[in-house]
């Protein structure tokens, strides 16, 4: 039966979906077994009892001393617990079903975004059929031993979603995918999985490496004929195997059909003593119908692309829009990131937003974290809105009250960039929380001492002043005014000219009049840190007490 007939009865089929091929970069897996095989040898090697027995007595305490196999354990959510210690190197079980299923979950360039661990062992779970997966603690171990390997590489962001690479799957100069193999989706089925790991690791080495070669030849011994290294040690070292019957063991598993295919995993299978008395080299095949020469000429169709969750799909398909709007539709693949920062955004503030991006992009290239960007444009965006509502609610000269003028624009931007994540909805329902609770402790009638209470730069301020306190103006509007006028002079002169006085005197005509009652807390008084108070009270429907208190 060809593999593309062969039906995996997974979660998947029940669904009717299809489990296809699995196409594995040459590349990848040869480092997976050079990174992990090599040194395993070395540590046995270097523990031996006949390594060991040879050496010096001196050199051989020191050897016991300092010797230490090479571990690795996950981090403990129990500071107290003492973390499980894995082995660092060798090929195992879980580590062949997680590479193997990392290359159907990537896309064409190797990468799989914004996912979690979890999500990865999850869409595991729909491919392998019943009792044929490993644990989701082997599934944690495999994936930290292929990263401490550099057989893949992650990033975590702020969110705690990983960005996962398969390492060597890109060519460095031509920036396009290496070599890749095709295997058959019986690396999904149960009988697949009761093999032992020798031999799953012969199978899918002679899958990736034959390609369109009739058959392979492999050494058993360290060394070829003519002297050279045997390809991975030979096939004793490779296998893990000390003796011929063991390696006999191995082939027979292979050789012998699975109840779910009704043909062997390899066609031909021999033994052959080369120059030799004993066997010492192995020609193998695999067999036919697991072979197939198409795979490659459309490697989409055998990726099946771990796309992250769809959240927001009405936020999500404006983004989309509005990114092909403005030519940059190759950012869509960054929509989780898009979503994470945009999604309590309005429609407006979010055009703004990808403006902004583009403007930033077209002048410094595409940046390399893009949530914090975003953050940042989101931030600027939505500023001025934040200033709308609190002067519409009556706290906005309150922002400035226990400032400096000369720091007055500092704090505004502060405040500003302090409720700029919030929505209008929100920050709207504080401000007039806020107002109430002011205007309740604080309103009190107008006095003339109240327009004298900052510092006078010019002597022509104080008859303004004077000017402004007999005409009834509203405090904030005047000393706006009064701050456009120093601007404009920049501390040129000790005095302000006679056609800037006139002018100033006829604004101050026309500002709006004051109320006979108006909103005026101590000096010392901080609007944020009792806005920040304020709102954590409103939080908490337990609290009776009346809101005047926290003044």
């Amino acid at each position: 039966m060809p593999h593309s007939q062969l039906l995996v009865k997974n979660k998947r089929s029940l669904k009717g979906l299809e489990t296809n091929a699995v196409l594995v970069s040459r590349e990848s897996w040869v480092h997976l077994l050079e990174s992990m095989e090599e040194n395993y040898y070395k540590a046995k090697r270097l523990s031996s009892p006949a390594y060991i027995k040879h050496l010096p007595y001196e050199e051989r305490q020191i050897h016991k001393s300092m010797f230490r196999v090479d571990a690795f354990s996950l981090p403990s959510k129990f500071e107290t617990a003492q973390p499980k210690s894995y082995l660092l190197h060798g090929v195992t079980n879980a580590v062949i079903d997680v590479f193997i299923m990392l290359h159907k979950l990537c896309n064409t360039n190797g990468i799989i975004r914004d996912v979690t661990i979890h999500q990865l062992y999850e869409e595991y779970l729909t491919y392998k059929e019943w009792d044929a997966s490993i644990s989701h603690m082997q599934f944690y171990v495999a994936m930290e031993k292929l990263r401490l390997h550099q057989v893949i590489s992650s990033t975590k962001n702020m969110y705690g979603r990983y960005t996962i690479k398969i390492c060597h799957f890109m060519n460095q100069e031509t920036k396009k995918p290496n070599y890749y193999a095709s295997i058959p989706p019986v690396v999904f089925t149960y009988d697949f999985f009761k093999l032992s790991v020798a031999a799953k690791k012969l199978f899918l080495d002679i899958c990736i490496q034959q390609g369109t070669r009739p058959e392979l030849a492999r050494m058993l011994p360290e060394e070829t004929l003519q002297g050279q290294k045997a390809y991975m040690g030979g096939l004793f070292q490779f296998l893990h195997k000390k003796h011929l019957h063991q390696i006999q063991g191995v082939l027979k598993e292979l050789t012998t059909p699975l109840p779910s295919l009704n043909i062997p995993l390899f066609e031909k299978c021999m033994l052959v003593k080369e120059y030799s008395r004993k066997f010492n080299k192995l020609i193998v095949s695999v067999n036919k119908q697991l072979r197939s020469a198409n795979e490659s000429s459309n490697a989409e169709t055998y990726r099946n692309w771990l796309r992250p969750k769809a959240i927001y799909k009405r936020k999500a398909a404006f983004i989309e829009k509005s990114l092909q709007e403005l030519h940059l539709g190759d950012l869509a693949i960054h929509m989780n990131q898009f979503i994470n920062v945009l999604k309590h955004t309005c429609h407006m503030q979010t055009r703004e937003v990808l403006r902004r991006l583009r403007m930033l992009i077209a002048g410094n290239g595409q940046p390399d974290n893009l949530e914090v960007v975003l953050h940042k444009l989101v931030r600027k965006a939505f500023h001025h809105r934040v200033l709308d509502v609190a002067a519409k609610t009556g706290i906005y000269s309150l922002i400035t009250h226990n400032v400096k003028a000369s720091m007055a624009e500092e704090a505004l931007f502060q405040f500003g960039n302090r409720y700029s994540m919030h929505s209008v909805r929100s920050i709207k329902k504080l401000f007039i929380a806020a107002q109430e609770v002011l205007q309740q402790k604080y309103m009190v009638p107008l006095q003339e001492e109240m327009y004298y209470e900052r510092d006078i730069r010019y002597p022509e301020e104080a008859l303004f002043r004077d000017y402004a306190c007999k005409h009834g103006a509203e405090l904030h509007s005047y000393f706006q005014l009064e701050a456009e006028l120093r601007k404009k002079l920049n501390y040129k002169g000790n005095a302000v000219p006679s056609h800037l006085r006139e002018e100033m005197l006829k604004k101050i005509e026309h500002l709006p009049q004051a109320p006979m009652r108006v909103l005026y807390p101590p000096r010392d008084f901080d609007l944020t840190a009792f806005l920040a108070e304020l709102e954590q009270t409103l939080r908490n429907p337990r609290v009776q007490r009346e809101l005047e208190v926290l003044v």
